[in-house]
């Protein structure tokens, strides 16, 4: 049995072991990696940009660098900032393994960008542009029934039952590919139908990057000359308008990358 003294000097040592060992806590996020990668040049042809987790593996479409970090850290485009020049141009297939849910997949794809892009990020605030959401005409909001929460979105439409101003804020978000603060001051829940002709500042329902292509030809489908523009409908319909101004704008900086090996 050991004495006072004897366990005390076992713990001294013990602990400067582990000081000079360098043992260190751990990001439980830094060990999810992907145990096989492979990464191959998109074909020249490819149209079309996306990830499909399929069971064990996840497949990475035509992507760009910049479309791996928006899925990664799950941000919209307009959040990034920095980079090497082919950040958007360039475009890869990946396959890696294993599969998952997206929370689990996202970490494993900022690791393989750390290994194999040597991508280096910090997030930064700035001040850039934003739009605030405000009331313009009270009264044209319709309260919604009680238990309502569902939310559909097209090429140029939507229709919600128990929507908040903070989920139509964060939606529009998307659409405008610039942030939309809420600014209403309205805590309810609405039902509303929306419909309008889509301009060249939206990103309509699709994968983020998809290609100018693809893009052009669903922007001409949906083109509709008799329906008003997004910012008109909702002045009209809901009464709310968006204001362009100046704000915070969280994202990720990108401090440098190199271009992958092939495997």
């Amino acid at each position: 049995m050991f004495g006072r003294e004897t366990m005390l000097t076992i713990c001294a040592v013990t602990l400067a072991a582990v000081v000079a060992g360098g043992v260190h806590a751990q990001d439980p996020a830094a060990a999810l990696k992907f145990e096989i990668v492979s990464i191959h040049s998109a074909p020249p042809d490819a149209r079309g940009m996306g990830i499909s987790p399929r069971g064990s593996r996840v497949q990475i479409r035509n992507a760009t660098l910049k479309f791996l970090i928006q899925v990664g850290w799950n941000l919209e485009d307009f959040s990034i900032s920095g980079g090497p020049s082919w950040l958007d141009g360039m475009r890869w297939d990946i396959e890696a393994t294993p599969g998952g849910e997206m929370a689990r997949i996202r970490p494993m794809i900022q690791n393989m960008l750390a290994d194999r892009f040597g991508l280096v990020v910090h997030r930064e605030a700035r001040e850039g542009r934003v739009y605030d959401l405000v009331v313009s005409k009270s009264g044209r909001l319709k309260e919604a029934a009680p238990g309502q929460g569902q939310f559909t979105t097209g090429l140029a439409s939507m229709t919600a039952r128990g929507m908040g101003m903070g989920q139509l804020a964060e939606t529009l978000s998307n659409r405008l590919r610039l942030p939309v603060i809420d600014k209403t001051g309205l805590t309810g829940v609405y039902d509303f139908d929306l419909a309008w002709t889509p301009d060249e500042t939206e990103a309509l329902p699709a994968k983020p990057g998809t290609d100018p292509v693809a893009r052009q030809a669903a922007l001409a489908a949906a083109t509709d000359s008799s329906r008003p523009s997004l910012y008109i409908e909702l002045q009209d319909k809901l009464g709310l308008r968006l204001q362009s101004g100046k704000g915070p704008v969280n994202g990720i900086v990108v401090d440098s990358a190199h271009l992958p090996t092939e495997n």
